[in-house]
Parts: C-alpha cells; sequence; structure tokens
C-alpha cells in the first residue's frame, strides 16, 4: 500500500524533495524541526480537545498551539474494543501504529523522535512533529471501525470476555467523572470568581469541556448497555453509533478558528489602484514589502494578474532569493533597482529616497503608488562578467564597493568578459509565460543576457535553436552567455527531470492498478505487484 501511494504521488514527491533542498530548511537545525511539537500535557486532548483551549483566543499553556487529533470518545473506546474483543494481528499493528506516531508527534519530548530526525533522509526538513497525529488519527480510526464490527457481530466466548472487561472498566470511569472530575471543574469555577478575567475565560472553557466529555462518555455507555442487554437490532446500533460520533466530532470542532471577516473581502479593494498597475506596461514588479499586510492582501498581486517581488505567502520560499533580498541594505541599492521593481505600495506617509521614487498615483483613500526611476528591465544585455566558482564568492562579489548591476553580472560557472557596450542593442520579449518564455536579442558585441528570474533546476534554454546553458547569475538569478553579435532568437522553459520522472512513475502505477483491476473483474484470482 504504501509503494502505490508513493507511486501515484511520485509526480508531486519528487518535485516537491527538489524543491526542499533549496528551501531555507535545508539548512534548519533540530531545534527549528521539532517547533510545535505535542507537549504531553496535551494528551488530555484526546478525551478534553478544549481543555487547553482549542481556539487562539482561548488557548493557554507554555507549548505552541496544536491540535492533538481528537476523534471522539466513543471511537477511542471502540479502538479498545477491538484490542479485548478480537485480538487479531491487524488491530495490534494499528495499535502499533498508533502507539509509534503519537510517540513521533511528541518531537522534542521524545527521544526517538530525535534518532529518527538523525538517521532517517529528509526528516530533519520537516516542521512541525505534531502533525503526525493525523497517522494516529487513522490508526485509531481503523482500529474503531474494527471494534464496531466486534460490538455488532455474535460473540464467542472470548469476545464475550473482552467486552465484560472493557464494559467493567468503562463504567467505574464514567461514575467517577461524574462523580469527581465533573464536580472539581464547577469548584474551580467558583473558586475562579474574581481572578483576572482571561483566567476566569480559561477556567469557563474546561468546564463546558469538561462537562461535553462527561455527556459523552455517559452516551457512549449507553449504547455498549443498549448492546449488553439487546434494547435494539445491530443496525439500529450501527446507525445510533455513527450518529454519535458526528455529533461528537461536529460539536467539539465545527467552529474551531471562525473569523469575522470575510477573507476574500480584501482582494477587492484598491480597485483604482490595482487599475492603475494593470495599465502600465511591462514587464514590472510591485513591492508591498512596506508594512501594509493589514491594508493589501499579501497574495493579492496574484488575484490581479501581477507579480509581487516576493511572490505568494508561501512557507518554503527559496533561500538564495531570499537571502538576496535581506542582503540589499536599503532600497536605495542598484541590488533592488535589478528586482525590476517599477513601483512600490505603501502608507501616504512612507519615507523613501525622493531622488529615486516619485509619486505616481494617489487615488487610494490609505495607500500611495510610488514609481522606481531606476528600476532595470527584465532582461538586459551586459557586456562585463566577473566570473565566480561558487555561491559564497558570487555573494561576496555582488556586494563589492561600486558593483553596479546594470552594467556587470556575476556568473557561475561562466566565463569573464570585459566587453564594450554597442549601440542599437535591444531585448524584447516575444513571448511570456509562467513556465517559459521566448526573446528577441539584438547585440553588438558578445555578452550576457542577464534575466530578473529566479534561477532553478529544471529550466532549460536555446539559443538560435541550439541548447544553450542557464548560468547562475548574481547570485540567485539567471544569464544565458551571447557569445556572437547580432540578431539572436533565446528560448527558456521549465521542464524538470524530477517532474518528468515523477509523472513517469505515477503513469507506470495507474497502469499497474487498472491492469490489476481488469484482471480481477476477469476472473483473476490474483495480481502481485
Amino acid at each position: 500500500v504504501a509503494v502505490v501511494a508513493m507511486g501515484l504521488a511520485a509526480a508531486i514527491l519528487l518535485p516537491a524533495a527538489e524543491m526542499t533542498r533549496h528551501t531555507a530548511r535545508a539548512a534548519w537545525d533540530y531545534g527549528q524541526t521539532v517547533g510545535f511539537s505535542l507537549s504531553p500535557a496535551q494528551w488530555i486532548g484526546l478525551l478534553i480537545p478544549a481543555f487547553f483551549g482549542r481556539g487562539p483566543q482561548f488557548h493557554w499553556g507554555l507549548w505552541p498551539r496544536v491540535e492533538v487529533g481528537y476523534v471522539g470518545i466513543l471511537p477511542l473506546i471502540l479502538a479498545a474494543l477491538a484490542l479485548t474483543m478480537r485480538r487479531e494481528k491487524q488491530d495490534r499493528m494499528l495499535a502499533g501504529l498508533a502507539a509509534a506516531t503519537m510517540l513521533f508527534a511528541l518531537g522534542v519530548y521524545s527521544l526517538p523522535h530525535g534518532w529518527l530526525t538523525a538517521l532517517v533522509p529528509g526528516l530533519g526538513q520537516l516542521r512541525a512533529p505534531a502533525r503526525f497525529v493525523f497517522v494516529f488519527d487513522f490508526a485509531v480510526a481503523a482500529l474503531a471501525a474494527s471494534g464496531l464490527d466486534a460490538l455488532l457481530r455474535e460473540w464467542d466466548t472470548d469476545a464475550r470476555r473482552g467486552f465484560d472487561l472493557a464494559w467493567c472498566n468503562l463504567k467505574r470511569f464514567t461514575f467517577l467523572t461524574w462523580g469527581i472530575a465533573v464536580p472539581l471543574a464547577y469548584l474551580a469555577l467558583l473558586l475562579g470568581q474574581g481572578q483576572a478575567p482571561a483566567t476566569f475565560a480559561h477556567l469557563s472553557v474546561t468546564l463546558i469541556s469538561v462537562v461535553f466529555f462527561a455527556t459523552f462518555l455517559a452516551l457512549s455507555l449507553l449504547l455498549l448497555a443498549a448492546r449488553r442487554l439487546g434494547w435494539a437490532k445491530m443496525e439500529t446500533l450501527g446507525a445510533l453509533a455513527v450518529i454519535l460520533i458526528f455529533i461528537d466530532l461536529g460539536s467539539s470542532g465545527a467552529y474551531n478558528d471562525l473569523g469575522r471577516e470575510d477573507p476574500a473581502r480584501g482582494f477587492s479593494e484598491h480597485a483604482a489602484l490595482v487599475a492603475f498597475l494593470q495599465a502600465q506596461p511591462g514587464p514590472f514588479r510591485i513591492d508591498t514589502r512596506t508594512d501594509v499586510d493589514r491594508l493589501w492582501q499579501p497574495d493579492m498581486a496574484l488575484v490581479h494578474g501581477l507579480e509581487d517581488v516576493y511572490g505568494v505567502a508561501n512557507p518554503l520560499t527559496l533561500s538564495a532569493p531570499a537571502r538576496y533580498w535581506e542582503g540589499l541594505g536599503s532600497r536605495s541599492s542598484p541590488l533592488y533597482d535589478f528586482l525590476n521593481i517599477g513601483f512600490v505600495i505603501a502608507r501616504k506617509d512612507v519615507v523613501l529616497d525622493w531622488e529615486k521614487f516619485a509619486l505616481a498615483f494617489d487615488g487610494d483613500a490609505e495607500l500611495n503608488v510610488y514609481r522606481n526611476r531606476r528600476a532595470l528591465p527584465r532582461a538586459f544585455l551586459v557586456h562585463r562578467a566577473v566570473a565566480a566558482g561558487d555561491a559564497e564568492t558570487a555573494w561576496a562579489a555582488l556586494h563589492a564597493p561600486g558593483f553596479d548591476p546594470a552594467t556587470t553580472v556575476v556568473v557561475e560557472g561562466g566565463s569573464a568578459l570585459e566587453g564594450v557596450i554597442g549601440e542599437n542593442e535591444s531585448v524584447g520579449f516575444l513571448a511570456r509565460g509562467l513556465n517559459d518564455m521566448e526573446l528577441d536579442v539584438r547585440a553588438a558585441t558578445p555578452g550576457y543576457l542577464v534575466l530578473s528570474e529566479v534561477y532553478y533546476p529544471g529550466w532549460r534554454a536555446t539559443l538560435d535553436g541550439r541548447p544553450a546553458r542557464i548560468l547562475r547569475a548574481n547570485y540567485a538569478f539567471r544569464a544565458v552567455e551571447i557569445s556572437e553579435a547580432g540578431t539572436h532568437r533565446v528560448r527558456l522553459w521549465y521542464a524538470p527531470a524530477s517532474f518528468q520522472i515523477g509523472a513517469a512513475l505515477s503513469l507506470v502505477t495507474l497502469l499497474l492498478l487498472v491492469g490489476g483491476a481488469v484482471r480481477v473483474a476477469r476472473g483473476g484470482s490474483r495480481l502481485l505487484l
């Protein structure tokens, strides 16, 4: 099953694995990996999910807010019944999977997580160990299904003994909950009178959660009593079990993290400002990293067909472009101009380099648009190149005093060049899409076509129909060497081998599954993959 699942998902998994190597996560230490671990104190959330406050406004505790994986009260009871009534190998395997993944979800609180992170490739790039609770939930849900099946079948002696054991323990636990836990929760609320409002709110939420837990525990006990005493048909009991689980999960989780505002509303704001930008000749990028997140949706540019220098809101930002941005120094730097940032969106009281930026649009009530008068084109020719053997050498050359990206490029793997700027040179886009672009280049002397486009594996190029190398330029971007003067046609397109190999694996896996289904439909007895 694991092989089939990975085969079907290979078209996504292989490019994702390739991408993670180029993000900040590739350099993470263990302390960053174990952020958002599941604290052992939160295990009470398996029974009382809102004990520590399930939403952000009520969360309390010294650990980050994570979901503990609440699956409902009756499913936990049914999972226990599967282990006491059936005792089959499959159930023991599911119980082992649940225990192992819960242990791994503890992250920094458990030694096995550290050992596995050190020994298993790729685990060091997975953030938030608590997310392994999804696998825990799957195992418990499968166990619960097995337990419900055992509950509704005819019982032999072993099954009856297993049920009686679970029944006695559940009955005692239910009486203790109503006799001790519920009164103590009310007492805590009474003693909390006069405390800080936040403390009293936490006590109130905890009391509600404890009562909910006790109620569903009692209802689960009643369902088992109905089966034990034969009060209803098996079909009825099965339907009641599903309904009880649905109400339990729905009641505890339906209204978590609700917002009071439409999250898409911000995309329709600033219509006049957006229309102004859309009317400008391109290509160009906009800069919204001016502390305007509350006024300008982070992904607004994507929605309206504009290009933001920050891209989209993405936790897997590529490390090289991110470092380039952080190393700019200020918006007055020529390295900023290389990013093809034509306009800055900022508040009306922003302070900029007014020798470089000029007001371009002030027809919005909250934001202005400022034009960068020194922005460089998205693609242009340079005739001076500095050769760098590696990324750190390129970084040092890029930040050398006097470096001007308008006339010089730092190339990794390319040749140094000391050329002369020719006359009547031009670079123009013939076509430009998300995954391909074609340019017309007129060069008077040899040089480099420099593109303010992020360098990334999988991009390919041709020069006048012949394969050409894409060089890493200015630490994080692209360049293609133009070795001869004249008019040239340059084409770049994205065709990563990771996706092609992954797609082939996914297709082969799918064909094997279809072939197996056809064979079974025709009466084949068995198919071994």
